[in-house]
């Protein structure tokens, strides 16, 4: 019995270390609750959705600011997976979403994470920061697709451009 006990608790860490959880978490066809936002004010996100895999395989900066646009998107992203999850719940009365995405890329390593946002005028100016995997970091030999999708307030006024400013890491 000593040796089912250590396999499990073996089993127990792999899963935890890999970011799984045993049991937990919505079921894969209910909506996602989207994790707390990451500030409060103007620049205050609040993540939706984050990966390395996606069906949105060009580098793109989107606002969305309408329900059935955000299902197309979403529709798009999950595209390539076999049962997917329905889109994170937004109220666009309040809030819009913020896609970004780097494209498709080689191998794991890249990422993208909104960081903040600010309206200047009629421009929405979106805070990113990008990483990289250093030169000769072992990454996932994989094609990758990284992307952060997030609930930002709604702008109270017409957007008519949206910029990215890299921060650094």
């Amino acid at each position: 019995m000593p040796a089912l006990s250590l396999l499990r608790v073996l089993a127990l860490l792999l899963g935890l270390s890999l970011g799984m959880s045993l049991g937990h978490g919505p079921a894969p066809d209910q909506p996602r609750p989207a994790a707390p936002a990451a500030q409060k004010g103007e620049g205050a996100v609040r993540t939706l959705d984050r990966g390395q895999y996606s069906g949105l395989k060009e580098p793109m900066v989107l606002l969305v600011t309408d329900p059935g646009e955000w299902e197309e998107v979403w529709r798009r992203h999950t595209a390539g997976v076999a049962k997917p999850s329905p889109a994170p719940v937004v109220d666009f009365g309040q809030e819009a979403v913020m896609v970004v995405t780097l494209g498709e890329r080689r191998s794991g390593g890249y990422s993208i994470t909104v960081t903040g946002i600010r309206l200047e005028g009629d421009r929405l100016v979106v805070q990113v920061r990008q990483q990289s995997p250093p030169p000769g970091a072992i990454t996932t030999m994989a094609l990758t697709q990284p992307y952060h999708m997030v609930a930002i307030p709604r702008p109270d006024r017409p957007v008519s451009q949206v910029v990215t400013e890299e921060e650094a890491p």
